[in-house]
Parts: structure tokens; C-alpha cells; sequence
């Protein structure tokens, strides 16, 4: 860094730039029209706090000098679409980050100004972006790898692992539900249960509605008993939970206390964090990080290409529904992919999709336990279906038999009244019908 003709470098240089960057973000006037139209524009709560981070980053990026908006908004639009590639550059660069990151501070970055009217050449800037690749390609969880997990596991953390693997939401939608989400269907004479959960219930876009495994159903009333016995305030209905607008899951509380207060996860990455990756450590299937950054770095890497703490459950899932050969277009409609035209011209009941996510059930299923349960019962469900088809058999053949019998008496009365036949005996008669 140059300061007044001398060359500025190690701590001293980071601590100017530091200056430099808050000078810029005490310059910001978040009252300005300019960003006020930024703001207001965007309508999703997680899209708005990315794009802001990423706007205020730019802003105070040392390549981005400017002193009010309007002065940032009058410049030439070849100046402003220079400055954009040099960071790109250095984003790809110096940064190492992926296509996505790029393409999401490229849009963060466009929509401040188109918003603005000040139209930037996107195509020719995103000439200076890396290829789109996936980098990492994760793969599905194992039945014991979850089974491990679960050995580990509370009440609460058996709720979120049994959720994320037998209905493949994502990892996003799961603080957000609360107990009007969910809706109890019994599935057979001996009381076992579903639940329904209706996810993104908030968004009329993207919400869709998906089934629980019985295992999993069990966990989350284990759970709301649990907070239930320690003071919150809880309703068991025939339908589900009450109050309706509780949240689903909560964060920890003090068990050695009288009563606890339900604070409901607010982010995403806390389930991650705070619930999944622990439980990967302590049972190894995740790597503990080093101090050293080439170390880090290189098991970081190793680590990507492997498992994934949130993303690989919906891998499984979806892996283990077509491995029951379920209907394609339920399939996607169970974990929130779009179906294209059927969206709109198939309208499955939910009986129907309850149907076809029961035959993903024994897949689906973890504790070794319920899997033998499951096989049992379906075996004796065999069993008795067979036994009911030998039944109808019989009875069909009886039947057969006795109708056959009085047509044969009906035919014998008839030749009787033959004088040529009247003397022969009826059991010649029926040996020479025969």
C-alpha cells in the first residue's frame, strides 16, 4: 500500500486498509434513494441480508472510491464496469472462490444498479468468470452411518436427523416450521402413524407438503413429550400439536431447570453447526480441522468430496424413494422439485401421495429394530393375503362344483323323459357325459 509516497506493507498495511474499508461503510447512507430502492426491491429475507453484505463489500472495496451514491451512479458506464471486473479477477484469482460465489456478487452487484437505471453490460463481464463446474460431488449417507448418529443423539437432535432423512427436505426449511405444519395420518389397524408436514408453509411459491416415517414421527412426539414435561405449554390433539404457531424444533434447553423458554433456531446454519457437525466429529465421519491453512485447506477439499453434513440426507432420501420405485412425479413432488407441466395438470389427493411414499417406508426406515418390524408385518400382510386368496378358492370351486351338479340334474331329468335312455343307470349316464 503507498501512503504519501511510502510504501506501506505487513500489519501496518492491514491496518490501514482496515481504516480505509470502515471509512467507506461510515460513508454509507443507507437513507439514500439509491439504497432504499436496493433494499426494498428484494424480497426474500435471505436473499436481502446476502445482497447487502455483498453491495457493502464492494462498497468498500480500495478499487471503489466514491464519496455519495450519486456520484457512484453519474459515472461513465465503462468505469463502473472496469471496477467490477477487477474484482472478479480478484475474486477468482487471488480468492479461489467458486463460479457460484462470482455469479452471486455479479447479480447482488447488477441488480444495485439496474434497480438504479443504470444498465452494466453483464454479458461482457461475465466473460471474466471461471467456468461453471461442480466442484464437489457429494454422496448419500448409509444406514449405519445415520444409525451411528442416532445412537449419539438427544430427543431433539433424533427429531432433526430423522426429519432431514426420510422426507429429504432441506436443511433451510426445517427451523422454520412450527406444529401447524404437521398433521398426524394413522396408516393401519394398529395405530401406527405418519406425519404430514406442510414445508415453506409461509411462501404460496414454494411451498409443498411431504410425509415422515413413522420412526420419525415417534422421535418428534418423544421430543414435544419431553418439552412438554418441562414446562412448555403444549396441546396433543388427534391431529397433531398444539399451539399452532410453537415452533417444531427449538433450541437446547437447561433440563436441570423448573421450566425452559422456547426460543426458536432463527438460521439455518445453527442446525449445521451447532447439532450435525458435533455428532460427524465424535463419531469420526468428519475431520477435525487443523490450525495450519495448507493443512485446512487440504482437508477441507478431502472432506467436500465426500459427505456433507445437511445436503447428503436429502441425497438419501431421494436415493432411497427410487429405490422403491416410486411414481417419478410424486417422488419430485415429495422433496420440492418442480414437475413442469404436471405442476399444473396433475393434481394427485393426498391420499394418493401417502400411498406411494408408504412403499419408500421400509427404505427409509434406520433402527434395525423397526426395519425387522416393518419386514414382519409386511410378511404377515403376505401371508394373509395369501391365505384369503386360497379361501376365495375355495369357496369359487365349491361353488363351481355345486352349479355344476345341478346342471348335471337338470341335463339327467331331461334325458329321462327319453324312452331310448330312460333305463340306463345315472352313473353310466354320467361317466358316458364325462
Amino acid at each position: 500500500m503507498i501512503v504519501n509516497g511510502r510504501k506501506i506493507t505487513g500489519p501496518e498495511s492491514v491496518r490501514l486498509a482496515n481504516a480505509g474499508a470502515n471509512l467507506y461503510t461510515n460513508q454509507l447512507d443507507e437513507t439514500h434513494k439509491a439504497y432504499v430502492n436496493f433494499v426494498s426491491s428484494i424480497k426474500s429475507p435471505i436473499t436481502l441480508k446476502s445482497y447487502t453484505n455483498i453491495l457493502k463489500n464492494y462498497l468498500r472495496n480500495p478499487k471503489v472510491s466514491f464519496t455519495t451514491f450519486d456520484e457512484l451512479l453519474s459515472r461513465d458506464l465503462r468505469v463502473i464496469e472496469q471496477e467490477i471486473i477487477d474484482i472478479l479477477i480478484d475474486i477468482r484469482q487471488k480468492q479461489n472462490l467458486s463460479y457460484s460465489s462470482q455469479n452471486l456478487f455479479l447479480c447482488a452487484i447488477n441488480h444495485f444498479f439496474s434497480i438504479n437505471d443504470v444498465i452494466i453490460n453483464r454479458k461482457k463481464i461475465k466473460k471474466f468468470m471461471s467456468e461453471a463446474e461442480n466442484k464437489y460431488q457429494y454422496r448419500s449417507y448409509t444406514v449405519e452411518e445415520i444409525s451411528r448418529l442416532l445412537d449419539i443423539s438427544d430427543e431433539r437432535e433424533k427429531s432433526v436427523i430423522l426429519l432431514l432423512s426420510s422426507t429429504g427436505m432441506r436443511v433451510g426449511a426445517l427451523h422454520p416450521l412450527r406444529l401447524k405444519d404437521i398433521k398426524k395420518w394413522v396408516i393401519d389397524e394398529h395405530g401406527t402413524f405418519v406425519y404430514q408436514i406442510q414445508v415453506y408453509s409461509f411462501s404460496s411459491k414454494y411451498r409443498y407438503y411431504t410425509f415422515c416415517t413413522p420412526e420419525c414421527a415417534l422421535a418428534i412426539d418423544n421430543y414435544l413429550d419431553l418439552r412438554k414435561r418441562y414446562g412448555e405449554y403444549l396441546i396433543k390433539t388427534e391431529t397433531g400439536w398444539g399451539p399452532s404457531e410453537v415452533p417444531l424444533i427449538i433450541r437446547a434447553f437447561n433440563k436441570k431447570s423448573f421450566c425452559h423458554n422456547p426460543i426458536p433456531i432463527t438460521h439455518r446454519s445453527s442446525i449445521a453447526n451447532n447439532i450435525l457437525i458435533p455428532k460427524l466429529l465424535s463419531i469420526n465421519l468428519r475431520i477435525r480441522k487443523d490450525n495450519s491453512r495448507n493443512i485446512l485447506k487440504k482437508i477441507k477439499q478431502q472432506f467436500r468430496d465426500e459427505l456433507h453434513p445437511c445436503h447428503s440426507f436429502r441425497i438419501f432420501a431421494i436415493t432411497q424413494m427410487q429405490r422403491a420405485k416410486i411414481d417419478k412425479t410424486i417422488r419430485e413432488m415429495l422433496v420440492g422439485h418442480s414437475t413442469g407441466l404436471d405442476q399444473v395438470y396433475y393434481k394427485a389427493s393426498e391420499e394418493e401421495v401417502l400411498q406411494e411414499y408408504m412403499c419408500s417406508i421400509p427404505n427409509l426406515t434406520i433402527c434395525n429394530k423397526t426395519r425387522l418390524t416393518l419386514a414382519a408385518n409386511e410378511n404377515q400382510k403376505r401371508e394373509d393375503e395369501i391365505q384369503d386368496l386360497k379361501e376365495k378358492y375355495r369357496t369359487d370351486l365349491e361353488t363351481v362344483r355345486c352349479e355344476m351338479d345341478k346342471k348335471f340334474d337338470h341335463i339327467f331329468s331331461l334325458l329321462q323323459q327319453n324312452p331310448l335312455v330312460a333305463n340306463i343307470k345315472p352313473e353310466v349316464l354320467r361317466q358316458i357325459m364325462k
